[in-house]
């Protein structure tokens, strides 16, 4: 990232730290709990019903709910570059920039390497246990001042999924001027929202979207992130064919 990135680093533990407690606070989901249909047993002489198909994953439902294992590898992950001093890109953020600003998308894969790389640097024992942390967006805008109000500058923002055909599954919007469960939207520390000059950060967590958005996001392939701010609606595209590595 360019604008406003080595600024946000100071500033890690803090937001880190809330991510934490927002990701302690979301109810434990098993995978496709919402989507797997239910049955009784079948009774004599009745035919039995045709089961409903699982659905499969698609390439976001990782980068929104990675599973235990794979949040342990990050933990992991971000623990020894935390040890080492690494200054590596973490695996869990991709960029895509625009006339506008970029926009910079971190997984809950991302955000727990950067937890566990924190605790790194404060020479804290790495935790054994981490929950599905939130994704962020960081957008990026010159005009945005520390603790300004992001919704006098734009309209609206959205993450929008597709399936593999490239049909819209479901929209999740953003809220900008207060933090909302369920939604894009910007958390606060100590009262104040996260808006630093140049950017600001939506969060949201899997485990708090409401059920057809859990399935949306479960079946996408890719997603795209809308942003009005007086200048058109601006397209941010993130998908497998342009970050294949993307964790």
């Amino acid at each position: 990232m360019m604008l406003g990135k080595s600024g946000r680093m100071w500033r890690s533990s803090l937001l880190l730290a809330l991510l934490l407690a927002l990701g302690a606070c979301a109810p434990t989901m098993t995978s496709g709990s919402e989507v797997l249909g239910g049955g009784s047993a079948t009774q004599p002489g009745r035919t039995e019903p045709t089961p409903s198909q699982p659905v499969v994953a698609g390439w976001v439902y990782p980068l929104f709910s990675p599973s235990e294992e794979a949040r342990k590898e990050a933990c992991d992950a971000g623990y020894a570059a935390g040890m080492a001093g690494s200054k590596e890109p973490n695996p869990g953020e991709a960029t895509v920039s625009g006339a506008n600003g970029d926009v910079t998308f971190q997984s809950s894969w991302g955000s727990v390497y950067n937890v566990c790389k924190a605790y790194a640097q404060k020479t804290e024992a790495k935790p054994e246990v981490i929950p599905v942390l939130d994704v962020l967006l960081y957008v990026f805008d010159p005009r945005l001042k520390s603790y300004s109000d992001p919704d006098a500058l734009f309209q609206g923002i959205s993450m929008v999924f597709y399936d593999a055909e490239g049909k819209e599954l479901g929209r999740l919007p953003a809220t900008l001027n207060k933090w909302s469960k369920g939604v894009l939207s910007i958390p606060q520390s100590n009262s104040k929202p996260w808006v630093y000059d140049g950017y600001f950060i939506l969060s949201t967590n899997y485990n708090s979207l409401p059920g057809n958005l859990r399935a949306a996001v479960t079946r996408a392939e890719s997603f795209d992130v809308l942003i009005s701010r007086g200048r058109g609606v601006e397209r941010y595209s993130f998908n497998k064919a342009k970050f294949p590595t993307l964790r």
